[in-house]
């Protein structure tokens, strides 16, 4: 469910492991095939990674942290990353 995804991106972002989430969740928007899918909370149906991620507050909430853990050099390049692949999406 993308409230998973949300509960997730709470856990892993409150510490430096937010790295890894961020990684994994580039891959799977550079890879459609290796993209987990999703059960739509609210409209129902299943939906990919990518759309499960638009649709939720998991990034916003991961976002969030930056402000208590300010961003390290690496991890600015890879939420850049992470939001240009996501913003490539949303005419999928």
């Amino acid at each position: 469910m993308i409230s998973d995804l949300e509960a997730v991106s709470g856990e892993w972002s409150v510490d430096k492991r937010r790295s890894k989430l961020w990684r994994e969740w580039v891959k799977q928007i550079e890879n459609p095939e290796v993209q987990v899918t999703y059960m739509d909370d609210v409209e129902g149906g299943i939906v990919t990674f990518s759309a499960a991620l638009r649709k939720s507050d998991a990034l916003d909430i991961s976002i969030a942290s930056c402000s208590e853990n300010p961003l390290t050099g690496s991890e600015f390049e890879l939420l850049d990353k992470l939001v240009i692949g996501l913003l490539g999406t949303c005419t999928k």
